[in-house]
């Protein structure tokens, strides 16, 4: 019977650790993954405009500052202001959520009369209000992680504005792709990254104008 050489099953161990040690970065990072994905889409959206600052004299540290910060004032304060809103109206929702969910069931004991059917004796007023206080308490603490998730993307940000040619040079080595195919795949990456980070917030926009007037 033929025996596996040592250095084989070296190899094979070190593979599976590897893929064990990834399969356990990725499960932790799943939370803080939109950060990842979000250092990606302002990166496309930025590396035009940190070439034109680079070109014209910028320090490659200074000009990445200045594109963070922009997008920081420009994207990131109103979801911001967004994001404190809701978790203080949360806040006061869900203090008040038995209050809303008994006044719910007093209106429903008046249509109750109207149509001569029984509807309230069905609602079980702690059980909703339980639910409602788990459900918005859960979306409140989900803000910590979201300020964590930022707090990665433009540490992500940074080192891709920054170190673009070594980027590009690590994905040429290592990457089985040919130069040609990976400039194309870069090419409809950032292409499509654009029209759906420019395209989806002038839709929202215009159908927030449209609904304003309606």
């Amino acid at each position: 019977m033929k025996q596996l050489q040592p250095a084989l099953v070296r190899q094979l161990f070190i593979l599976l650790l590897i893929l064990f040690l990834g399969f356990l970065i990725f499960k932790e990072l799943t939370p803080y993954l939109s950060g990842i994905l979000g250092a990606i889409t302002l990166y496309f959206l930025l590396k035009g405009w940190m070439q034109k600052l680079v070109n014209r004299g910028w320090h490659k540290d200074l000009a990445a500052a200045l594109l963070m910060v922009g997008s920081f004032v420009g994207i990131l304060v109103p979801i911001t202001g967004i994001i404190l809103m809701l978790t203080s109206k949360i806040g006061k929702a869900v203090n008040n959520s038995e209050r809303v969910v008994t006044a719910i069931k007093n209106q429903v004991d008046t249509w109750e009369h109207s149509l001569n059917y029984n509807i309230s004796d069905q609602i079980n007023t702690s059980e909703i209000t339980s639910w409602v206080s788990t459900n918005l308490q859960s979306l409140a603490g989900g803000t910590f992680n979201a300020f964590i998730a930022i707090g990665i993307m433009y540490f992500i940000l940074y080192y891709m504005l920054t170190f673009q040619d070594k980027i590009r040079a690590s994905l040429d080595e290592y990457l089985p792709i040919n130069h040609e195919n990976l400039l194309l795949i870069g090419k409809e990456s950032s292409n499509m990254v654009k029209a759906n980070a420019i395209g989806i917030p002038l839709v929202a926009i215009v159908q927030g104008i449209v609904a304003l007037i309606g």
